[in-house]
């Protein structure tokens, strides 16, 4: 079981990486003819979870039980997070790769990043899904930066909304702008 669960762990995070390199990361600029909340047509009957998440970050999330990661260590990143762990609530963990869901509200992310390369947590970036009509436009995620002990770090953007998150997450519309548990 535990090979399994490794050789799944790699193959996920080689299906992120690819994911952000394909995507790019968006370019930061507007484009009139994009709909951010449309979804691919092969994603119409979206899989979905009935249970809501924990709606924020939890100190304890490592060891709760109310979040999984896919992986034990760190994952060589690209862009701006460095080297990442992602920790997901455990209320998404029956999505994990379906090929096209979204998340409920109350979905949280939780993504450790290490910024240096030295296999230890310098700072987070956290997702949370919050009720619908919260920011409709980009699918009613929260974003937020944090230090290594997980306090917010400089002034939030207006309500949650950072977008170069945005721009980049928008690439995964599928799987509710949520790169990482996709196989």
């Amino acid at each position: 079981m535990r090979f399994r669960r490794h050789s799944v762990a790699l193959f996920v995070s080689t299906a992120w990486l690819l994911g952000v390199i394909a995507f790019g990361c968006g370019d930061g600029g507007d484009d009139d003819d994009d709909d951010a909340t449309a979804k691919p047509e092969e994603c119409e009957d979206p899989a979905t979870a009935d249970e809501a998440g924990p709606g924020g970050f939890a100190e304890d999330f490592a060891t709760s039980g109310a979040f999984f990661a896919l992986s034990d260590d760190f994952i060589t990143g690209t862009g701006p997070h460095g080297d990442v762990r992602i920790w997901y609530s455990t209320n998404i963990q029956d999505l994990v790769g379906e090929a096209c869901f979204e998340a409920p509200e109350g979905t949280t992310a939780i993504k450790e990043e290490d910024l240096d390369g030295d296999a230890a947590r310098d700072a987070f970036v956290l997702m949370v899904k919050k009720s619908a009509g919260y920011d409709p436009e980009n699918n009613d995620w929260y974003y937020e930066q944090l230090d290594a002990d997980g306090n917010p770090t400089g002034e939030p953007e207006p309500g949650g909304r950072i977008g170069l998150c945005i721009n980049c997450h928008q690439g995964a519309a599928n799987t509710d702008y949520l790169y990482g548990p996709t196989l």
